[in-house]
């Protein structure tokens, strides 16, 4: 080999040596790396060298590529903070809306095109002689069921259930229900409130029973007590209900209520609507009476002191029951001892129940016959005392 042969090659190992390269940004795309080297000799290229490779090692080298590995020490990325997170969220809500709203713009100009488009006028094919048929007969059975069942469903019979005292065809006159009315047009809770327009009569119940059928079920009040106030008698049935305000008729069959402090009473009105103690005590005796039938064999009932009630029998005897409290046993001494009273007394007495320990019956002879003796006894000491006088006057 020549000696000027061999100093263009060592010129060419130094000029390859001489070489400069610019370590690689990541961050520049590929193909622009070479661009920014600066190179001696254009006539070859040469291969990137990596920013991690050891200083002083030879370029030229025919050693395989050895790339180190990553440093331990490379910090960890952060996590976004919740402010991040809340404003990423809001970016994305605005996305949301602007396209939502770009879409429903775009079908409301779509839709103003197309009323604005003239509409083209098709052609309407010919009914067939069979659809008009089916039609029609199907209107013609939809109203032949509406006027059968209006027909079907008037009203017919008016039933009414527990009347004693008036006629069913005084109630129905009442109720205002008229035959040939729709069932389902006829008014139940105003026919209600016109029955009741009469006290004596209480409605328990209205019921349709289709096909062409009302039922009223009532109950009549009865008469059982009158309530002396202010020169007038209040007839009231046994829960307080003022059934009729009047003077001067004859209720003697009724039990007499005196002592009550209440005014203002209204027919078809029940009394003390308010919480009151003689309207309670009133209410409560009159119900165990009737339960344990003695409500016809009283004839008066005080009510002036709540503390201290008492009746009177139709023969007479006058019973204490203190207060409205445990009824059901005094009801039971009334019962047991009234029998053999009234047969062994015919001027009545007293029988006190308002213990707890039973009935005490007490005689009115016996004290009218104790306080006849008392007064003998008194008149007998009163006449020999002048005696006794007359006598110390002689010996003196």
């Amino acid at each position: 080999m020549s000696k000027e042969h061999t100093g263009q090659m060592r010129s060419g190992r130094d000029s390859r040596q001489t070489r400069v390269y610019e370590p690689i940004n990541p961050l520049v795309k590929r193909g622009q790396a070479g661009k920014t080297a600066t190179r001696t000799s254009p006539a070859r290229q040469a291969p990137p060298v990596s920013s991690y490779r050891r200083q002083g090692a030879n370029v030229n080298s025919p050693q395989k590529k050895k790339y180190p590995a990553a440093p331990q020490n490379r910090s960890v990325p952060a996590r976004p903070s919740a402010r991040a997170k809340k404003s990423k969220r809001r970016v994305t809500l605005a996305l949301i809306i602007k396209m939502l709203a770009i879409k429903i713009g775009k079908n409301i100009k779509a839709l103003f095109a197309r009323k604005d488009k003239p509409q083209t006028s098709k052609r309407s094919e010919p009914v067939s002689l069979k659809t008009v048929i089916v039609a029609s007969s199907c209107v013609v059975a939809v109203i032949g069921m509406l006027l059968a069942g209006y027909f079907l469903f008037q009203l017919e019979y008016v039933v009414v259930e527990g009347n004693t005292a008036y006629a069913a065809e005084q109630i129905v006159e009442l109720s205002a229900l008229t035959n040939g009315k729709h069932m389902l047009l006829c008014d139940l809770e105003g026919a209600k409130a016109n029955i009741e327009t009469n006290p004596y009569i209480q409605v328990m119940e209205i019921v349709r029973e289709y096909p062409r059928t009302i039922c009223v079920r009532v109950k009549e009040r009865q008469e059982v007590a009158a309530i002396s106030s202010q020169g007038y008698d209040v007839v009231v049935d046994e829960q307080g209900y003022v059934l009729s305000i009047g003077m001067g008729s004859d209720l003697s069959s009724l039990l007499r209520v005196t002592g009550m402090s209440q005014h203002g009473y209204q027919v078809n009105k029940p009394i003390g609507e308010a919480s009151d103690i003689q309207v309670d005590s009133m209410r409560a005796i009159i119900t165990n009476l009737k339960d344990y039938g003695l409500l016809d064999k009283m004839a008066l009932l005080d009510l002036s002191n709540p503390l201290r009630v008492s009746m009177e029998t139709r023969e007479g005897i006058d019973i204490v029951l203190g207060q409205a409290d445990g009824l059901g046993d005094k009801m039971k001494w009334i019962v047991a001892a009234l029998p053999s009273i009234e047969i062994s007394n015919d001027d009545g007495g007293v029988l006190d129940v308002s213990a707890r320990s039973g009935a005490i019956y007490s005689p009115v002879q016996q004290e009218e016959t104790l306080s006849n003796t008392n007064d003998d006894t008194l008149a007998d000491e009163n006449d020999t005392e002048p005696i006794e006088d007359d006598d110390t006057a002689k010996s003196g």
